[in-house]
């Protein structure tokens, strides 16, 4: 939005040259949709706006035409806002109720040119979160959230997947034991789904082998699933992960084992991890505007 900061002088009958004031009216010439009838603007920055701008009236919701400077106000003022334009038609702006999901604030943002963002949208929000559009009012001055998420509409949301994550070794053939990584989304509203947003799970694991005659045998170390395209739908619990972890002589099964998650990481990823009370910070925003929050 383009902010006309041309200067005008004020006209004065003297030679010596009168301070522009800090704050004066404009009468206005017309209004897009019509004549006016004796309006002037609300006291305005004459350094912001000039005569000859078109400006955006919030209180007529229409554009108006800025004529001379004049120190009283019309029997009609009208409130001016936003950017100035050469001719009609003056697009229009509003506002929004925005929710910060992390501070639980509500706050009415700066002005956009209308229809920028809808209902229910997910946006950033001015204290470096996300949260959502709850209402939309009349436009004002105030501060500018960064932009929208591509996800749009994601009505009252403020997180869309619980996902619980684990992992267990199995025997899968003579002597052969993969590792699997299991995940359940549980809060049964949005599918836990991605192509763009790899997920990385770091993994240590120990298992205690054994037969009837030998002795036992352990096999420790990590692991690192790499997995690049899920799908849980939600409600769901699908394996998002399998892969050979060791070999062990053919009689031996697994008797006790040990698998830790010890961290995961998203590509893609917007905004957090955030502290969801969990005992790490565990919430998640991806770059498109899914939320997710992890547990492992």
């Amino acid at each position: 939005m383009a902010w006309n900061g041309i200067g005008i002088g004020w006209p004065n009958a003297t030679s010596v040259a009168t301070p522009v004031p800090a704050n004066v009216y404009y009468n206005i010439l017309s209004v897009c949709s019509g004549l006016p009838d004796n309006m002037s603007t609300n006291l305005v920055n004459p350094s912001v706006y000039t005569t000859g701008d078109y400006v955006y009236s919030t209180t007529i919701n229409d554009g108006v035409l800025l004529g001379d400077l004049q120190l009283a106000p019309g029997n009609i003022q009208v409130e001016i806002i936003g950017p100035t334009y050469s001719g009609c038609p003056v697009t229009a702006l509003e506002s929004y109720v925005i929710v910060d999901c992390i501070t639980g604030q509500e706050y009415t943002s700066g002005y956009y040119y209308a229809g920028n963002f809808a209902l229910g949208d997910r946006v950033y929000t001015k204290y470096g979160n996300y949260g959502w559009v709850q209402n939309i009012t009349t436009a004002q001055e105030g501060d500018q959230d960064e932009g929208g998420f591509s996800i749009g509409y994601v009505a009252d949301r403020c997180n869309d997947c619980n996902v619980g994550l684990w992992v267990t070794i199995t025997k899968e053939d003579v002597g052969t034991f993969n590792i699997n990584l299991f995940a359940k989304e549980m809060l049964s509203e949005v599918n836990f789904q991605s192509s763009n947003n790899e997920l990385d799970v770091y993994v240590n694991y120990y298992a205690v082998l054994s037969n009837d005659e030998d002795p036992d045998i352990i096999r420790s170390g990590s692991y690192l699933f790499e997995i690049s395209s899920y799908n849980v739908p939600s409600g769901t619990t699908e394996i998002i992960g399998t892969d050979f972890i060791f070999n062990a002589p053919e009689s031996y099964s697994i008797i006790e084992q040990t698998v830790q998650i010890t961290s995961i990481n998203f590509d893609g990823i917007a905004l957090g991890p955030y502290d969801t009370g969990w005992d790490k910070p565990n919430r998640y925003v991806t770059n498109y505007g899914n939320v997710w929050t992890m547990t492992y």
